[in-house]
């Protein structure tokens, strides 16, 4: 084979790698670890908490400052409710997962009556984090918590378990 072919046969191959690895790696899928981290390691980068429960009750908070924060776009937040908010976004760790034998009437439970989380950074559209809060574990040691998207995400695999 002549020169110029071989090199263009080689870097045609590694284009074509390229783009292939580039189109890969655009629609990642969250790993199951992704659905379990509801954490935001840097709470200084947070801008905006956004929460709604089912009846209609929405709270705002936004960042003006460092140190200060307005909700709802009235009030002067108090520095030490925020603290131990930022506290709970940055410490919230997953302590294991639904047994399969509850997760149906979590679910369900989350829909209905979970309060929304929304966390933005910076000046983006888009949240950070979406997640749904819910009510406490039955041994009372925990909250059930469940990002949105990841319904979706687990019903494949939880409708095969169940053989559904």
């Amino acid at each position: 084979m002549k020169k110029p072919v071989l090199i263009g046969l080689i870097i045609t191959l590694l284009a074509a790698a390229a783009v292939f690895l580039y189109i890969k790696n655009q629609g990642k899928a969250m790993t199951d670890e992704d659905w379990r981290n509801f954490a935001v390691e840097d709470t200084a980068a947070i801008t905006k908490v956004f929460l709604a429960d089912k009846s209609g009750n929405r709270v705002t908070a936004v960042r003006k400052s460092p140190t200060e924060w307005v909700v709802n776009d009235k009030h002067t937040a108090r520095r030490d409710v925020v603290r131990i908010l930022l506290k709970t976004i940055k410490l919230v760790r997953t302590k294991s997962r639904v047994p399969k034998n509850s997760r149906e009437n979590v679910f369900k439970s989350l829909s209905v009556s979970g309060i929304k989380v929304e966390i933005y950074t910076k000046d983006d559209e888009d949240p950070l984090k979406v997640y749904y809060v819910g009510s406490e574990t039955p041994t009372q040691d925990g909250t059930y918590m469940m990002q949105e998207g990841a319904l979706n995400h687990l019903l494949p695999r939880y409708r095969a378990l169940m053989g559904t």
